[in-house]
């Protein structure tokens, strides 16, 4: 095990944030007069050869076990990179931090196609994340993608999520079956779900008497993730009980939704949250 350096700390203005280079992982953004809104695992692995529990993983070049079903390692390789600061700017609004990785960092026997990944996360009273895939080399590829954020949430029991009423979803939870969603989403058990959806969001957490806007662009699906108690309480980089303090919505272009670049062409992805 080699342990990761402390995470970059950042004073915005109107905000503070925290993102360890190992993967251009965001791992904290408290907007002024507010409490924490990434959750992190007190027991994440923070070295160089594993994923952080909690903050916002970029999923890259594909999601969970992949189109197939058996791609490794789950979710990727670009959340287990090293990625390169190469800018940080600040304005009167935010400060913005620009991450790449390349495929010359990266050795796949999955994934072999020239690329390069370019991750701005601004920093201010909004967080604002953008990744950006282009296409580096002579032939098409295609892959997926997800910005996989942790919300923190007092209880997510109590927590429910405004604007995918009628939408249709896949419920990995339950083998893979398509759902579609009635009223709005309420958690009572494990919870997988790909909602087929470019709607805004919000995240509505009684406990901590906030809404949490949630914007995506560039985004055909949107993942709802909660592992619950058995499995939550299985996981050796989950705390004690911390599955009651999480819910992962993500945007994410997944399955039917993978982004095929041709030579030379570029896709973009954004999300941003915002407290209301």
């Amino acid at each position: 095990m080699t342990p990761l350096p402390a995470p970059r700390g950042v004073s915005a203005p109107g905000a503070t944030a925290a993102v360890f280079d190992h993967g251009a992982h965001l791992v904290s953004w408290v907007p002024a007069g507010s409490s924490e809104v990434i959750f992190l695992s007190s027991a994440a692995f923070l070295d160089s050869a594993a994923a952080i529990r909690g903050g916002v993983p970029i999923c890259f070049p594909w999601f969970g076990p992949g189109r197939t079903g058996s791609m490794a390692p789950a979710h990727g390789f670009a959340r287990r990179s090293a990625w390169t600061l190469a800018d940080s700017e600040r304005s009167a609004d935010q400060v913005v931090l620009t991450y790449t990785l390349d495929d010359s960092a990266i050795v796949s026997e999955t994934f072999t196609s020239s690329f390069r990944a370019v991750y701005r996360i601004g920093i201010g009273q909004s967080l604002d994340l953008d990744l950006t895939i282009e296409n580096t080399g002579d032939v098409e590829f295609s892959f997926e993608e997800a910005l996989h954020t942790y919300l923190a949430v007092g209880n997510v029991e109590q927590v429910r999520i405004e604007g995918l009423d009628g939408v249709d979803y896949l419920d990995k939870a339950a083998g893979g079956t398509a759902c579609r969603q009635d009223a709005d989403v309420i958690f009572s058990g494990e919870t997988d779900r790909i909602y087929r959806s470019s709607a805004d969001l919000t995240v509505v957490d009684p406990v901590r008497e906030r809404r949490i806007l949630v914007t995506r662009r560039n985004s055909s699906d949107v993942v709802v993730w909660n592992p619950w108690r058995d499995k939550g309480e299985a996981l050796s980089d989950l705390g004690v009980g911390e599955w009651q303090g999480f819910v992962c919505v993500e945007g994410a272009n997944v399955l039917d939704s993978a982004i095929a670049l041709v030579p030379g062409e570029a896709h973009s992805m954004g999300y941003s949250l915002r407290l209301a």
